[in-house]
């Protein structure tokens, strides 16, 4: 299930990206402040996409390690 998350995540940040790509190369306004920020933006995602798993993982066996008593 995890692997087929990744890929849709992936995907989307590829859609993303592609989108935001054409919509500079349409725009007149072709600085390197927006090719920063495009930038920026991988690098979050790229973090997110990183830092994700590892909580998602942590959480989950901490949710499972968890016991109620009397039941």
């Amino acid at each position: 299930m995890n692997r087929h998350r990744l890929m849709t995540t992936l995907i989307l940040l590829q859609t993303t990206l592609a989108g935001r790509l054409h919509t500079l190369r349409e725009s007149d306004e072709r600085g390197s402040e927006t090719t920063e920020k495009v930038l920026w933006i991988s690098a979050v995602i790229a973090a997110v996409l990183i830092v994700y798993p590892i909580l998602t993982g942590k959480l989950s066996d901490w949710f499972n390690a968890l016991t109620f008593g009397g039941m």
